[in-house]
């Protein structure tokens, strides 16, 4: 749309300043609204509480006290990678991509041996990338 606003009219050689301005104001929006949104739905989640994940041989569980936020069913996920500190799942329920990041610091060994059964009972991809995270 800039691209159009800023080329001539071919009578009378001017610029369409109305196109012009309308490029500036999607412009402005485009680059400082999203993060600004963003910004802004992070504390808005922050403020309501923390959120607890329950994982079992079904899936995984978000719930925020006693309410139940999102169900997802291990079929929904796809691909999971174990690094040296973590372990990530990523899949899509619905239109949503979904990313599950679970700290090996706060599993104990019994959680950990567990949720390592489960990630092997899943027919996961496992994620065939050579990059090493910390």
């Amino acid at each position: 749309m800039a691209a159009l606003s800023l080329r001539p009219l071919a009578h009378d050689g001017q610029l369409n300043a109305g196109l012009l301005m309308l490029a500036l104001v999607y412009g402005v929006l485009g680059l400082f609204l999203p993060p600004l949104l963003a910004g802004r739905m992070f504390r808005a989640d922050q403020a309501t509480g923390g959120k607890q994940v329950l994982i079992d041989d079904v899936g995984f569980v978000v719930s925020r006290g006693s309410e139940e936020v999102m169900r997802v069913p291990w079929r929904a996920m796809y691909r999971y990678q174990e690094t040296e500190r973590v372990y990530v799942v990523t899949g899509r329920l619905g239109w949503k991509a979904g990313l599950l990041i679970i700290p090996k610091r706060l599993l104990t060994g019994n959680s950990e041996s567990g949720l390592t059964a489960v990630l092997l009972r899943v027919p996961f991809r496992r994620s065939g990338s050579r990059r090493t995270y910390r």
